[in-house]
């Protein structure tokens, strides 16, 4: 133990001495190490570290108060802080290389690597990425979530402060979108405006060297699922074999630019349930907890186009049946439970995943940015039984100086549900004895006020 701490000090002692040394000439936006060169056309690899934090005050006013939501009237929080070390070389024959690591710290939770992966391109062959990264559905597609400013809405802050009603789908990816996980990415030269792109994941619950286990999911990322179709993100599917294929076009007409996009995934899904009974209370056996869902077919479009200093975006997104529950599925929910009772979704599988569109403008003048969006879903959760969102979200953002950013933002939130699925969630909350309600209809307005540092 003392030798492994004398070592740990070794290092940090060396970090900080480089780092120092790193800082000494000049403190600039961007922290970077000048390049050797290596050759004609050739640059040893250069470090550049970036990095932002936020913080809020959040104010929230809503019909339905339950879950703790709504209690204080100011909340003040700092969402998330970012740290990202970003290393890049070039060969003499033009061929690029490097590699992130990306660091990624919530108040109250251990700081995680999220990101961390080599990346490798070259003008004619195009970039080709590997490690723990997005796929090309986060990089490539632009819409008005791209163009909100604030802290995004609704795919922000936003719904950490709001009652959901139970069955709402209201995130703002595809259901089967693999984020942070690993994979390989490549994403081609732009021909005449034209690109395409292919994320291939194995495993959507896979991170760095885990083991390869199909069986159950090896990290709750919970993302690309949506607890509205699973009660909790604990049981919610992950994907195998999952595929994200990319088009997109760019045009430019004098002061018009023009940014198209489609996007279309595929996965086979599985979902587990960690603890399993059969009907007449005895364990299931590991591999008869492991169910299939509906494959993932989920496809999106967007378009941006911008004037000048107007920019309008929209999108839609379709998510078919993905990940959506079996009827065997259904079965095996009715014996996981055990003495205390059954959760039984009857009839989810004739619904469907959900379908959502956007739209929005931003207008930049001088230091400000304004921007509106209204952005809508819905969803069957069975045959006849619908639940949807309607959200409109406005935002302004100043840039006092460069890295330094104040930003408002204001949500108008209005969701609805039906009765079967609030007694359908009413049901797992119980059999697993949590501390929280079903939330029927509700509406209300989310106010953020912050700001963001960054370097």
């Amino acid at each position: 133990m003392k030798i492994n701490k004398y070592k740990i000090l070794m290092m940090s002692s060396a970090l900080v001495a480089c780092l120092s040394d790193m800082h000494a000439e000049e403190v600039k936006s961007e922290t970077s190490m000048s390049p050797a060169v290596t050759g004609a056309g050739g640059s040893a690899p250069a470090l550049k570290i970036a990095g932002f934090t936020n913080v809020i005050g959040v104010s929230t006013v809503q019909k339905n108060k339950e879950n703790g939501r709504g209690g204080a009237p100011v909340a003040i929080a700092v969402p998330k802080s970012d740290l990202s070390f970003n290393v890049n070389g070039k060969t003499p024959t033009g061929y690029g290389y490097g590699y992130v690591v990306n660091f990624e710290s919530i108040s109250a939770a251990s700081p995680s690597l999220t990101r961390n992966y080599v990346v490798f391109t070259h003008n004619y062959l195009g970039s080709v990425q590997i490690g723990n990264v997005k796929g090309v559905d986060d990089s490539m597609s632009q819409s008005a979530y791209t163009i909100m400013g604030g802290l995004g809405g609704i795919s922000g802050s936003a719904p950490d402060y709001f009652n959901f009603s139970e069955g709402v789908v209201k995130g703002t990816t595809m259901t089967g979108s693999p984020d942070i996980a690993t994979k390989v990415n490549w994403v081609s030269p732009s021909l005449g405006g034209l690109q395409v792109g292919v994320s291939y994941t194995p495993n959507t619950s896979h991170l760095g060297k885990l083991g390869r286990n199909n069986l159950s999911a090896q990290t709750n990322n919970g993302y690309g699922h949506e607890i509205t179709i699973y009660p909790d993100n604990l049981e919610a599917p992950f994907g195998l074999n999952n595929f994200v294929y990319s088009v997109s076009y760019e045009r430019l007409w004098k002061d018009i630019k023009v940014n198209l996009n489609a996007l279309l995934l595929t996965e086979r899904a599985r979902v587990v349930f960690p603890l399993g009974y059969d009907s007449v209370g005895a364990p299931l056996p590991a591999d008869s907890r492991v169910f299939k869902t509906q494959h993932s077919n989920a496809y999106q479009l967007s378009a941006l186009v911008t004037y000048k200093d107007v920019e309008v975006a929209a999108g839609f997104l379709n998510n078919q049946k993905s990940r959506l529950m079996t009827k065997e599925l259904i079965q095996g929910y009715k014996r996981n439970k055990d003495a205390r009772g059954s959760y039984n979704p009857e009839g989810a599988d004739l619904g469907n995943s959900g379908k959502a569109w956007n739209m929005g403008t931003r207008y930049t003048f001088g230091a400000y940015q304004a921007a509106v969006g209204y952005f809508q879903s819905d969803r069957k959760t069975d045959a006849t039984n619908t639940a949807t969102m309607k959200a409109v979200t406005t935002t302004l953002d100043f840039k006092a100086v460069e890295g330094l950013v104040f930003f408002g933002e204001i949500n108008f939130i209005k969701t609805k549900t039906n009765q079967k699925f609030i007694d359908s969630a009413q049901r797992y909350y119980n059999l697993d004895l949590k501390a929280q309600s079903t939330i029927g209809n509700n509406s209300g307005a989310v106010l953020i006020l912050g700001t963001k540092v960054s370097f």
